[in-house]
């Protein structure tokens, strides 16, 4: 049967009335001179010391003691820069300073308190073992060193301040910051344990993780913050409070910030880390003065939303909401671009998670051209016009421009699109020139600017468009010519093609940006990113009817970067045609796709038209012609039959030479094919398998068309690719006529072999097989190799389950609930499915969970591949919910490997030795703060508690290596 037993604090004082005394210094002097005392004699550790003058204590190695010592509003005690100094040696007392003390170390020896309204100058601490709480406002000049197992611990509304190095000799030991700590020295070797306390920095330098992270961070320097690797930190910095930086600052590790980032006056820097904000209020970032954040990636996760006020905020890469709104009221936020293909992006889920009321918000999109040219540009900034490129661009032709249209011999640098303009047979046809440099730049109406070779940044300012747009797209014929589309990406933030042709089908799988040094418009299909700031043409694939509305939603856009331009196998990869000449740089490429649902016709949205260069006298164009006479830019074929390809590299007038036609992707293109180009001018065979490459000299009176690709499938070799992750369930599928009785065998990337099969029919398989590359070798005669061909399987992410939460032990509030904020580290996964252990289920990624009673509780995560659960992984812990206010318990049995009891403000501690060194406590005020701490905890402890006030607290036990909660209780201290 349980009791509830109330304990008083009793002190036990074993009285050595001959050998205790109590000394009042009654003069200026000595510590070892008697005189100096009253009554006369030297104090030793047994003795209460009052100190009313000037006092100088022992030099050299020697040391002087008392039990305890107070320093009078007069007093001074000067040390003498002894390496002893003063050793005080009565439990439960402390050193009371209303006076001076100096030049020396403090060496408390026993469990004490420093008190008192006096000074410390030039002073430090050695402390060794047991408990110091710092009850004053102290100032340590020397050194601090803690040893044999001693913690100290800084009283709440106190001030330490630290101009010395800090050491342990202990890996878990630290200093408890309640208080304020102000470091002036960053030389130190151990962790500080921020519950409560406020950090103040002075000093320049690397500046660690304290081992729970931040409190309140604020920084009058010029730091580096790295923790990785360190013993006592490692992994990202958290900050539960304000975050207040007064100088320039670089961070190489993420931040999770609760509170608010605060710039005063200074620079904020971080490369390529994570700043997360991911509190349950409305956060902000506020800089005062020049105040400059340079952020390459900004995570939002808070319901209650971030504010962007003041100061500058420069984005190298992403800023993104996961959950909540950003609300720009008064920030210069710039997306900063210095490099190709990397631009700062903002990317957001819905419109209504970017609010923009004031401020400046710039994109800047850089790139290097290598030549001379036509560039394909949009802006991600509502109204834009040509004018707000007018700075980056020699614009030439039109009202407005820097050059008139005959100051540049007739010529004009920008050009607009008008679909409905295009003329059957004129590659020129559709293109409007600019008018006036008013002319808008809006998504729908995207341009196309002549530009000098050199680096160029463009950058527009204005208000970002995150907005829903809808526009209208035109065939007007039904005619290859028509259909095509000048648009370009609205958002500050990269488009999916995949996404977003998915929300307007009647497009054709592909888009075409144009390349200056190709001089070509190059096509993208299938999947693809269109980075911001970029011109694309899309096709519309029919005419009826004429008119269609695309849609823009920045639900279409992701937040990786892309480039600014400028058989079925495991992998099927498209066979690519590149045609490159050695008299000119031109080029231009030609695909080949392939696929179970394709037909040997034209298939609409899948079959992608030549979009023909500009400038078709100088520049070679090559395209595939199918039975219909459409010119192709991608055939699509199906991967069962054979099939004769007809294609033509067509050569200008102005243009011809020695051209080589290069095929890219043989060894993954059908495998199990026979690939034979034929030259039909000359007559001309190559084995495409042998030989990837074919030259010729073009010829205005050859064929036309000119080549012809023969497809021959010889074996239909068909690979299923693994289910999950190293789960063995590939298998590789052949068949073929007339194989029966020769034998396959199997070699994997190394030249091991994996598997031989003797066909005893006309197919064959290969099963149990793991992700990797593969060979076929047989003595079955074929129309062409199949050893050259690769076969490749490939297997998925694996699906792994985890989540993390700051606290496995959380209490009820005075209203009976106890929020806890899960978030989710999961791999390879995009479905999951929480358990929270009490009835509630959630199936959103990082979810916020309600407890309303006290109890163990199993939490468990299933992460899934798809939702049917294909591929998954559970991860599972205890959550531990405790009541503070319910009836407490004092006769605790935590389990058979451990007994506790708590006397005379003593908590005792009795386990077995298997959990040596493994085991930490942790104590919570029952408003749920801590309030001791203490690792590496050995059997038969002895915990001095007499620093707490009688209430009622919680206890709890870990193991130090697992992290495993082994025991939590409350209890009532008297």
């Amino acid at each position: 049967m349980k009791r509830i037993l109330l304990f008083s604090l009793i002190f036990f004082i074993n009285f050595e009335i001959t050998s205790q005394i109590s000394y009042v210094s009654q003069t200026d002097g000595s510590w070892g001179t008697s005189t100096t005392w009253n009554p006369n004699g030297i104090p030793t550790k047994n003795d209460f010391v009052t100190i009313e003058h000037n006092i100088t204590g022992y030099a050299g190695s020697n040391y002087s003691e008392c039990a305890t010592l107070t320093i009078s509003t007069d007093g001074v005690l000067d040390l003498n820069n002894s390496a002893y100094s003063v050793r005080i040696w009565q439990t439960g007392t402390s050193i009371t300073n209303n006076g001076t003390i100096t030049n020396g170390y403090i060496y408390p020896m026993v469990n004490i308190t420093i008190s008192g309204t006096g000074t410390f100058s030039n002073v430090g601490l050695n402390k060794q073992g047991g408990t110091l709480h710092i009850g004053c406002n102290i100032n340590f000049e020397k050194r601090i060193q803690l040893y044999s197992g001693a913690d100290l611990y800084l009283n709440s509304g106190k001030t330490m301040i630290m101009n010395a190095p800090y050491r342990s000799n202990g890996s878990l030991l630290g200093i408890t910051n309640n208080g304020t700590i102000i470091l002036n020295d960053l030389d130190f070797d151990d962790a500080f344990i921020s519950i409560n306390g406020d950090f103040i920095v002075n000093v320049s330098g690397v500046l660690p993780n304290p081992r729970d992270g931040f409190k309140n961070l604020t920084l009058n320097s010029a730091n580096t913050f790295e923790t990785g690797g360190l013993k006592y930190g490692g992994g990202d910095v958290r900050i539960d409070g304000d975050f207040t930086i007064s100088s320039n600052n670089t961070f190489l590790n993420d931040i999770n910030l609760k509170g608010n980032l605060i710039l005063d006056n200074s620079e904020l820097t971080m490369n390529s880390n994570i700043i997360k904000f991911n509190g349950t209020s409305l956060q902000s970032i506020t800089e005062s003065g020049t105040g400059i954040a340079n952020l390459s990636k900004i995570e939002l996760d808070n319901s209650a939303g971030l504010n962007l006020t003041s100061g500058t905020i420069n984005i190298s890469d992403v800023m993104q909401s996961i959950n909540g709104e950003f609300t720009q009221n008064g920030a210069t936020i710039t997306l900063k671009s210095s490099s190709d293909n990397n631009a700062g992006m903002i990317k957001v889920s819905s419109s209504s998670d970017y609010s923009y009321s004031s401020g400046v918000f710039t994109t800047e999109r850089y790139f290097n051209a290598t030549s001379s040219g036509w560039r394909m540009v949009g802006a991600p900034i509502q109204n834009s016009t040509l004018n707000d490129w007018d700075d980056e661009f020699d614009y030439c032709g039109f009202t407005g421009s820097d050059y008139s249209y005959l100051g540049c011999g007739n010529f004009c640098s920008v050009w607009f699109y008008d679909e409905t303009s295009a003329q059957v047979g004129n590659s020129g046809a559709g293109f409007d020139s600019a008018t006036n440099i008013t002319n808008s730049t809006t998504p729908d109406n995207g341009s196309i600017i002549y530009t000098s070779q050199g680096t160029t940044t463009l950058s527009v300012t204005g208000t970002p468009e995150f907005r829903d747009r809808s526009f209208v797209v035109t065939k007007s014929g039904a005619d290859a010519a028509f259909g095509y589309n000048l648009l370009s990406n609205p958002y500050p933030c990269t488009l999916d093609w995949t996404t977003f042709r998915a929300d307007n089908t009647f497009l054709d799988n592909g888009y075409y940006i144009y390349q200056a040094d190709a001089g070509n418009y190059l096509s993208v299909s299938g999947s693809g990113t269109i980075p911001h700031s970029q011109g694309f043409f899309v096709k519309k694939t029919s005419n009826i009817p004429v008119t269609s509305t695309l849609n823009f939603s920045t639900s279409q856009t992701v937040n990786t970067q892309a480039n600014f331009t400028k058989s079925v196998n495991g992998i099927n990869l498209p066979l690519t045609l590149k045609l490159t000449s050695n008299n000119n740089p031109y080029y231009d490429f030609a695909y080949v796709n392939t696929g179970t649902n394709y037909s040997n016709n034209y298939d609409p949205g899948e079959d992608i038209f030549e979009l023909f260069s500009p400038y078709p006298d100088y520049v070679p164009n090559l395209f595939f012609l199918d039975n219909q006479g459409n010119q192709l830019d991608r055939t699509s074929i199906n991967n069962n039959n054979s099939i004769d390809l007809l294609f033509e590299a067509k050569i200008g007038p102005f243009a011809h030479g020695t051209y080589t036609i290069n095929f890219e992707n043989l060894s993954q293109f059908m495998i199990g094919s026979c690939l034979t180009l034929e030259d039909l001018h000359n007559g001309i065979q190559t084995d495409l398998r042998l030989d990837s490459s074919y030259t010729f000299l073009s010829d205005s009176n050859s064929t036309n068309p000119r080549f012809k690709l023969h497809i021959d499938v010889d074996y239909d070799i068909i690979v299923s690719n693994l289910t999950c992750f190293q789960d063995s369930s590939a298998n590789i599928s052949l068949k073929g006529n007339s194989i029966i009785g020769n034998f396959f065998n199997l070699i994997d990337s190394v030249g091991n072999l994996s598997d031989s099969v003797t066909a005893t029919q006309d197919s064959l398989s290969f099963t149990n097989l793991n992700a990797g590359t593969y060979n076929i070798l047989t003595n079955h005669i074929g129309r062409c190799n199949l050893q050259v061909q690769d076969i490749i399987i490939v297997e998925p992410q694996e699906v792994i389950a985890n989540f993390q939460n700051i606290n496995d032990t959380i209490f009820l509030d005075s209203s009976g609930s106890a929020n806890i904020d899960f978030n989710n580290a999961s791999n390879g996964a995009n479905y999951y499915t929480w358990n929270f252990g009490d009835g509630s289920i959630s199936n959103l990624n990082s979810p916020t969970h309600s407890y309303n009673a006290s109890g163990v509780y199993i939490v468990s995560l299933e992460a899934r591949s798809d939702s049917t659960g294909t591929c998954s992984s559970t991860y599972s812990k205890l959550i531990n919910v405790i009541n503070p206010f319910s009836t407490v318990d004092n006769n605790i049995e935590i389990s058979k490997d451990f007994n506790f009891s708590v006397s005379d403000k003593y908590i005792e501690l009795n386990f077995e030795n298997n959990f040596e060194n493994e085991v930490g406590l942790q104590m919570f005020s029952i408003d749920n703060k801590l309030v001791y701490s203490k690792y590496n905890l050995n059997p038969f402890n002895k915990i001095n508690l007499s620093n707490l006030n009688i209430g009622i607290y919680i206890i709890t036990l870990s193991n130090q290596r697992t992290l495993e909660t082994l025991y939590l209780k409350k209890f009532f201290l008297n």
